[in-house]
């Protein structure tokens, strides 16, 4: 295995861990546990930073007390979060329902379909004409979350369109 195909491995399985570890939490309404993942997942990830210490508690909470309206695609409040982390709040709606919320809102993949000034209110939008444009918009179900996780990956790892 070359190094490419190792760091794509890498990735994709450890959006699947965290995704499982998440659901598990969810299933057993484990709140604690769901926290663990969660600030594990900043710091592994290294967008912790962009939550106050202070504040990383009342993160957690705001996604735990949220968990349900991931799931089913309703929530929108990564893109108001209070606490500016945009990209931190995305990654975990990602991994909870990667079939509504597609892709992370970072500046890679934003770079990635030359989208970079795009705010978060509007990136749900733009995920969806990604997807449509090249017609992914198959991708509902629980079996396609690894071909999800795929191509955010290829996405975040690319040099921007031209």
């Amino acid at each position: 295995m070359d190094s490419e195909d190792f760091k794509k491995d890498f990735n994709i399985y450890a959006k699947l861990i965290y995704r499982e570890w998440l659901m598990e939490a969810i299933e057993r309404d484990d709140s604690e546990s769901f926290r663990k993942c969660i600030l594990n997942l900043g710091i592994e990830w290294h967008v912790i930073r962009t939550v106050k210490k202070v504040k990383r508690d009342d993160f957690c909470k705001n996604l735990w007390d949220n968990r349900k309206n991931i799931q089913n695609g309703t929530y929108s409040g990564w893109a108001e979060s209070p606490y500016d982390a945009y990209s931190y709040k995305s990654k975990v709606c990602f991994l909870i329902n990667p079939q509504y919320y597609k892709l992370i809102y970072d500046s890679k993949n934003r770079d990635a379909i030359n989208e970079e000034n795009c705010k978060p209110a509007n990136w749900q939008d733009v995920v969806d004409k990604y997807y449509e444009k090249d017609k992914k918009e198959f991708l509902k179900s629980e079996k396609d979350v690894l071909k999800i996780f795929e191509i955010d990956y290829y996405l975040w790892n690319k040099e921007k369109q031209s």
